[in-house]
């Protein structure tokens, strides 16, 4: 699975909010879309915690990349 699996409940997953315009542009920008990065960290587009997980991720790689500005 993903690196560093957050192993978040379905019920979880309902309280993660959507991506963001930015973060879909980061996303775009990066890995042309959310499919593509999610199968790279060996996560599934078809399981909502699976997505849910791929949000926080894509969250803190923008945080980061703030940081390093």
């Amino acid at each position: 699975m993903g690196m560093d699996q957050l192993d978040i409940s379905p019920e979880e997953a309902t309280q993660i909010p959507p991506y963001t315009t930015e973060e879909n542009d980061w996303l775009k920008q990066h890995w042309t879309d959310e499919f593509h990065f999610l199968r790279a960290y060996g996560l599934s587009i078809y399981k909502e915690e699976h997505r849910a997980e791929g949000r926080l991720m894509v969250r803190a790689f923008i945080e980061q990349d703030k940081d390093q500005e």
